[in-house]
């Protein structure tokens, strides 16, 4: 049989064509991710910047939906509004981001 950790080159080249001759296994679906529709299409739409505090948010755009509770050290929260979340490192924004909101509700 095989001896030491090593393959012969024999094994080596049945084990590829046994591997090459499954198609399922050499190819690959291509998905597409539209990127550049997931923010919405309404280019004057403001949303929190990196540095406001939670005070100017909420000044600025209400209440949000749904305020998680803190995470890790420093603590970071999450507020959710109805198309995009805010996160907060202590009371500062650090990142703002879209909720996904598909062009047609009947897709799978």
């Amino acid at each position: 049989m095989i001896s030491g950790p090593y393959l012969s080159t024999t094994a080596k080249a049945l084990f590829l064509s046994i591997v090459l001759s499954f198609p399922s296994l050499t190819q690959a679906d291509t998905i597409t991710i539209p990127v550049g529709d997931q923010r919405p299409t309404d280019a004057d739409m403001v949303l929190p910047e990196r540095g406001m505090t939670m005070d100017e948010v909420v000044a600025e755009f209400g209440n949000p939906n749904q305020q998680h509770p803190p995470i890790g050290s420093p603590a970071i929260f999450k507020w959710q509004y109805e198309t995009f979340s805010v996160y907060f490192e202590d009371s500062t924004v650090i990142r703002t981001v879209f909720h996904h909101q598909p062009k047609d509700s009947t897709a799978p």
